[in-house]
């Protein structure tokens, strides 16, 4: 919990959430609850005033009456949704002992051993050094609980060789993003989901142009060294993002790797037109109706 409410989000940090508070906690046993989180039973609680604070899941239809929502970067079951007030996977609160289950459904589909679990032996590991050395080993690539700034989702390889960020994936993401027709003219780029400050909107790779090209002539590339005489072009929607003095996002150009970032601002509504301020905008040939307009 944190003290803007109870928080919670799926294994890799790509879908997160922010709920007002708890209703009841149940564990269900029927067979769809089994399938749906892999598990013996189903632990859902009642989420009141809920909200996606990332990207919001995916969603599978598994019957005429419900949803299941679930992280489609990392799989992570996250909602029963039948139409009432959602319910979460109680496993996917950043802190699971807020929701004690008080109830139990469909008890003809229990599995036989289920009653007997908490009976069984537990393992000791100081007995076993070479078990014990390797998960001593293991580095958790797990979204800690609770928020984080710039949480890594750590499940892929991201711009430089790095981790990649925020539930991000890949070399190229701008899942969180979308083109469409501007106010400003032209297109535009806009947030598919809630970002929230500091988060990654984009992340990519560039291409660089051949020597000689005239960047002054064309405003969808981009200056990519600092003495201003190398050009390139970038994946996603990084070329359509219009310019602004008061711009909403920044981007981060790694000129060694020849990759990005872009950066969120502030908080960022679904919806809302992303723009930046040029970092050539003050000099280059191609931007100087920008310049007259500002």
């Amino acid at each position: 919990m944190t003290d803007g409410g109870i928080t919670g989000g799926c294994q890799c940090g790509a879908v997160r959430y922010r709920l007002d508070r708890l209703g009841r906690s149940t564990i269900c046993h029927c067979r769809m609850c089994q399938k749906a989180t892999g598990g013996f039973f189903g632990p859902f609680v009642t989420a009141h005033g809920l909200a996606w604070t990332r990207r919001p899941p995916a969603w599978f239809r598994s019957s005429q009456r419900v949803r299941r929502g679930f992280c489609p970067a990392c799989g992570t079951p996250l909602t029963y949704d039948w139409g009432g007030p959602v319910e979460v996977t109680t496993g996917s609160l950043d802190d699971p002992e807020q929701a004690p289950p008080v109830l139990q459904v469909h008890g003809e589909a229990r599995l036989s051993f289920v009653d007997g679990l908490a009976a069984l032996p537990h393992r000791d590991l100081a007995s076993e050094p070479e078990v014990a050395a390797f998960f001593a080993s293991i580095v958790s690539r797990q979204h800690p609980d609770g928020e984080v700034a710039h949480a890594g989702q750590r499940a892929g390889v991201g711009p430089g060789g790095g981790d990649v960020e925020d539930g991000m994936r890949g070399l190229i993401d701008c899942s969180k993003v979308f083109v469409d027709h501007s106010d400003k003219g032209g297109a535009g780029v806009y947030a598919a989901c809630a970002i929230a400050a500091g988060e990654v909107v984009e992340q990519g790779i560039v291409r660089r142009l051949p020597e000689g090209f005239d960047g002054h002539a064309s405003p969808y590339v981009f200056t990519w060294s600092a003495d201003r005489t190398t050009w390139a072009i970038g994946s996603g929607a990084s070329t359509f993002y219009n310019c602004s003095t008061e711009p909403n996002t920044e981007m981060d150009r790694d000129f060694a790797h020849d990759t990005f970032v872009i950066r969120a601002l502030r908080d960022i509504a679904e919806g809302e037109e992303l723009t930046h301020t040029y970092k050539s905008l003050a000099w280059r040939g191609c931007f100087e109706d920008l310049r007259d307009d500002g």
